[in-house]
């Protein structure tokens, strides 16, 4: 009787959850696979395990289209990523309703529409224009029918080759910026900042480093280079963080990843899905199936050794 209440809350749980974000976003629905796919992009796909960084089984689907130079001389990068249902381990739904079928969007025109030159800032300082959460669903054509990916993160990156002295902004990765590893700059934050949080979640049952800088130290940091059957790579680590304890931070995206300059993004971590939240009922989400099976001690370390999950580096 007890495991049968269990499973009616976490139910009405994910009902809720589902209601928060229809009621919080106009969702758009992008057709990865369609028609248009003669369009000149680079695209690419990737399937990443989580158990070795995470310790549970999942899977997470990534997909990039990297399209040529743009009129500043940089390319600009989307990154698809299809995070798994944390009950079910599902990434796809079967599409029914027949008007999503009929407003797809193309990769073209979601291009044009999220690069699209804008100027000002939000009424928060929290305003994220560089990634979504569930806002704009992955689809994908199978045979007759289509699919929709309930948990899509949707990031955008324009890839530039700044010397040191032009900044490079949330959102740019930049390939000749001096490397920095994660834990060094933790060191001089500290040192900086000797009264502030960390910016990273080393509890990882915390949603979010609070600190009170918030979105101007936001930025991609390259970290290092590592050599791949294709040539090298790029590896970044990300500061961002709306101090959000209700949902899902996404403020960091795929928070460490690793980046190649013809293929796309090849690897990465979720730290803001897997982490272990507290409230809001995850509790009874984890007694059924558990978001990590990381100690705390475990989860500090992969951030500090920047580990992330890889597409088979001597395969691309």
């Amino acid at each position: 009787m007890k495991n049968l209440l269990t499973k009616l809350c976490i139910f009405f749980l994910l009902l809720i959850i589902q209601s928060i974000r229809a009621e919080a976003v106009d969702r758009k629905y992008v057709l990865l696979n369609g028609k248009n796919d003669t369009v000149a992009y680079n695209k690419s796909h990737f399937l990443l395990n989580t158990k070795n960084l995470y310790k549970v089984d999942y899977n997470v689907e990534i997909f990039n289209f990297q399209f040529p130079e743009n009129e500043d001389r940089n390319k600009n990068l989307i990154l698809f990523s299809v995070l798994p249902d944390v009950i079910t381990g599902q990434g796809w739904v079967e599409i029914k309703d027949q008007n999503i079928i009929g407003n797809l969007l193309d990769i073209e025109t979601l291009k044009e529409e999220i690069f699209a030159p804008g100027f000002g800032i939000g009424d928060s300082e929290y305003v994220n224009s560089q990634k979504f959460f569930d806002e704009f669903l992955a689809v994908k054509k199978s045979g007759e029918k289509y699919f929709y990916a309930p948990n899509t993160l949707l990031e955008k990156f324009t890839i530039v080759p700044f010397e040191n002295t032009f900044p490079s902004v949330y959102g740019y990765l930049n390939l000749k910026q001096p490397r920095i590893a994660l834990k060094e700059y933790l060191e001089l934050f500290k040192k900086s900042f000797p009264n502030e949080l960390s910016p990273f979640e080393f509890d990882k049952s915390v949603v979010g480093g609070s600190y009170r800088f918030g979105w101007r130290l936001w930025k991609e940091y390259l970290s290092k280079e590592v050599k791949t059957s294709a040539g090298t790579a790029y590896q970044f680590w990300t500061i961002g963080s709306s101090n959000g304890a209700d949902y899902y931070d996404w403020t960091k995206g795929v928070n460490r990843f690793l980046y190649h300059p013809t293929i796309g993004i090849i690897g990465g971590s979720y730290d803001f899905y897997f982490m272990d939240y507290v409230g809001n009922g995850y509790e009874l989400i984890r007694q059924q199936k558990p978001l990590n099976n990381l100690t705390d001690a475990e989860w500090n370390q992969n951030i500090l050794d920047e580990n992330i999950m890889t597409a088979d580096l001597s395969k691309l």
